[in-house]
């Protein structure tokens, strides 16, 4: 068992398996060989193999918590939704204090669109050991509910850039409840977020926090108010924040598509980036309808190349210096395409037609078997049909350019 996960830890992939697989012929159903095996498939992008390695541990221990919840994660990798939240479901029913079950149980809820209870499992993130979750503002008392009139409220970004997008969208209702709303962000956000209307002050992750009487984490935001898709603040237009267009963005009569087709996680198996070689099948045949502009702050190596040796691709990193200067350019566009970053929860705020390319099992927040957002209703989803195959997206995105540069 050490030599498989020694092994992992230097990736040598083929015998981190090989340990684990003997273990299994040996002591068939040994719950922590199968459970590693079905960690090891799932982070190898093979979900398949992981509910099989997490099955063999039932058949055995049927009863085992982490083989189940690695089974839940497996099914909501396969969007399996209603078989995961099952998974997660028979956990409660033999370790109902087991710490990760109501977290992940909460991802799948969401995504089925099970909102009412998904919001209240989403509050057992922080009892995860995640360090992401890890308590913040300890000093300042949690806001429950209570009456809001004359009192000041720090709203706080809590995960990543796009979240803190997604879910600003609250300030404004809980000044219109009678709080002096304080928000804090993440660096590079700052200006921007100062154009949501009825706050007092927006700070900066690091910089002293005002005198204030309760907190509020962003992503709790939806429980407290009840939040379906049928009551989702979207704004006018879909637009809740604003920025001036940028100046010296031309095409010729051309449409001008931004595009950002990768995140920071430049790993062969991340799911939110295209191989670079999906840049030229883009490009292709659409030299004469559309001026591309590249919105990616930090282009991969290996795309530069692609970038700088097609003819109708301007490259805007130089301008690009926070996320108020990227509005600036997103605001200059006709169109946006972009992979699941925090660009395409920016791109939908500012109220730009965007495009957003997802991988077949996406981030909760996409829901599945849908084209459209109930959070953002001036995007449009281009999904994975099938686990990998980009190829589709792009060919799909190639057909709907043309159509909408030819109208």
């Amino acid at each position: 068992m050490n030599l498989g996960l020694t092994l992992k830890e230097l990736r040598q992939s083929n015998l981190t398996r090989e340990c684990f697989e003997l273990i299994l012929q040996k002591q068939p159903g040994h719950p922590m060989a199968g459970v590693n095996l079905a960690k090891f498939y799932l982070e190898q992008n093979d979900p398949t193999a992981a509910e099989t390695a997490c099955r063999s541990v039932l058949e055995v221990h049927p009863t085992h918590a982490e083989a189940l919840l690695n089974l839940g994660v497996a099914l909501q990798s396969l969007n399996r939704t209603l078989d995961a939240i099952a998974a997660y479901e028979e956990i409660v029913a033999h370790h109902p204090d087991y710490p990760d079950r109501q977290f992940n149980l909460a991802l799948s809820e969401l995504m089925a669109g099970r909102w009412q209870s998904g919001w209240q499992h989403y509050e057992a993130r922080w009892g995860t050991d995640n360090p992401v979750f890890t308590a913040k503002h300890p000093h300042i008392q949690n806001w429950n509910g209570e009456s809001l009139a004359g009192k000041r409220l720090l709203f706080f970004a809590e995960q990543g850039y796009g979240d803190t997008l997604q879910f600003c969208r609250f300030a404004p209702m809980l000044a219109s409840g009678g709080a002096t709303v304080i928000i804090e962000c993440q660096p590079g956000l700052k200006s921007l977020l100062q154009s949501i209307p009825n706050f007092e002050q927006v700070v900066e992750q690091g910089e002293t926090i005002p005198e204030v009487d309760y907190k509020l984490p962003m992503m709790s935001a939806p429980l407290v108010f009840g939040i379906t898709p049928e009551n989702i603040p979207i704004g006018a237009n879909g637009r809740y924040l604003t920025a001036p267009a940028a100046e010296g963005i031309h095409s010729d009569g051309r449409l001008k598509v931004g595009l950002v087709w990768a995140d920071r996680d430049r790993s062969v198996l991340n799911n939110r980036s295209l191989p670079s070689a999906m840049l030229l099948k883009l490009f292709q045949q659409t030299e004469g309808l559309i001026e591309w502009f590249s919105l990616q702050k930090d282009e991969p190596a290996e795309a530069a190349e692609i970038i700088t040796t097609t003819p109708n691709v301007t490259r805007t990193a130089s301008q690009i210096t926070d996320f108020e200067s990227t509005a600036q350019l997103v605001n200059a566009m006709d169109l946006v395409v972009t992979i699941d970053t925090a660009m395409a929860n920016l791109a939908v705020v500012l109220g730009q037609r965007t495009w957003v390319m997802l991988a077949h099992s996406p981030d909760w927040r996409w829901m599945l078997q849908r084209d459209d957002s109930p959070w953002y209703p001036n995007s449009r989803l281009f999904r994975q049909p099938t686990p990998g195959d980009w190829d589709s997206v792009i060919r799909q995105i190639r057909a709907e350019l043309s159509r909408l540069a030819g109208s």
